[in-house]
């Protein structure tokens, strides 16, 4: 978990929690964007 708190804390990854369930989903329009920056350079 200590790596996905990476993810969830640059806004890359939702994090639910759901009972004692905790659930990561990515969500992939932060990092296109970061990659069309990267793409230019």
């Amino acid at each position: 978990m200590k790596r996905l708190d990476v993810f969830v804390d640059t806004g890359l990854s939702p994090r639910t929690k759901s009972g004692r369930t905790v659930s990561v989903e990515r969500v992939a329009a932060p990092m296109d964007e970061a990659l069309a920056w990267l793409s230019h350079y």
